[in-house]
């Protein structure tokens, strides 16, 4: 399974599984929701290796505000169980090379893992955070990082991995209200006018599945992006890799990808100065295919 991660990075973890290159979900104490989606929402702070979760998730559209305390990048993706299913369950097919056994998957997944999309917030760097609206059902989820450590290991491997639990309570189905509307389309990506901090509506316009981030503010470009990210993974489990750094910060994202006429919900946090938008990579050349820029005055 692909899994959305911003600019080049998709091409270099892909790895033809069911996750890319690190993983899916994990384990960890379960907590059931209250009704309705919380005002104040929830917090994951990553670090080596595990997540803190605090506040109770919910049913409907949730705030979930995803900080990266680590030293390493990190990410936190969700994926749907079966009842009486766990992360531990999920763990081995994870790190299964090759493809995985269609009724094993679907044993253990509600749905279409490869496809579902709840819009949890995408890869940070050491010190980024980012906030968006994801949007569950109730039942039984995992929440992992598929980040490969400096050694290769997959960082759910190493126990960055939870079970969360989220009950039928009533939650809310409507959307949080948005400032704009960012447009993906099958290549380009379009911000609306007079951009500005607030909480923003991602559709994909397209015909395939889009990933989505946003860097900034900065002065470099997209290629700069695609070229530090591509120098730190190609380095991993060499003994050699030194630190993830970017040229700007990534303020904005899924790890999700969004599908043709789907939309995802983030809450944008921007200085003043120059962002770059970025969607789909080419898992061949590892660079960047859909692209845009937008100002903050």
């Amino acid at each position: 399974m692909r899994r959305s991660v911003p600019f080049a990075v998709a091409g270099l973890l892909a790895v033809g599984t069911l996750l890319a290159a690190c993983g899916d979900d994990s384990s960890g104490s379960s907590a059931t929701t209250g009704g309705g989606s919380s005002a104040a929402g929830i917090t994951i702070k990553a670090t080596e290796y595990k997540f803190d979760l605090s506040g109770t998730p919910t049913a409907g559209y949730e705030k979930i505000t995803f900080a990266n305390e680590g030293k390493e990048p990190h990410v936190v993706v969700a994926v749907k169980l079966k009842p009486g299913k766990t992360v531990a369950d999920a763990i081995p097919i994870f790190e299964q090379q090759g493809e995985p056994d269609p009724a094993v998957v679907a044993s253990l997944f509600e749905g279409d893992p490869n496809t579902a999309f709840y819009g949890t917030p995408g890869l940070l760097g050491p010190g980024d955070t980012s906030t968006t609206f994801a949007n569950f059902t109730p039942g039984n989820y995992a929440l992992f990082c598929y980040m490969p450590a400096p050694s290769g290991q997959p960082h759910f491997s190493l126990g960055m991995a939870m079970d969360r639990t989220v009950a039928d309570s009533g939650g809310t189905s409507t959307p949080p209200k948005t400032d704009g509307t960012i447009t993906i389309s099958d290549s380009t990506i379009t911000a609306p006018q007079g951009m500005k901090s607030g909480t923003y509506e991602v559709k994909n316009t397209g015909s395939t599945p889009s990933d989505f981030a946003i860097a900034g503010p900065t002065d470099k470009q997209i290629s700069d992006f695609d070229d530090a990210i591509n120098a730190y993974f190609s380095t991993i489990g060499s003994g050699e890799t030194p630190p993830f750094k970017l040229p700007a910060p990534l303020v904005g994202g899924f790890s999700d990808s969004i599908p043709p006429g789907g939309s995802g919900y983030v809450v944008l946090d921007l200085e003043k100065g120059h962002y770059l938008l970025a969607g789909n990579s080419d898992d061949t050349t590892n660079k960047t295919l859909v692209s845009g820029t937008f100002d903050v005055s």
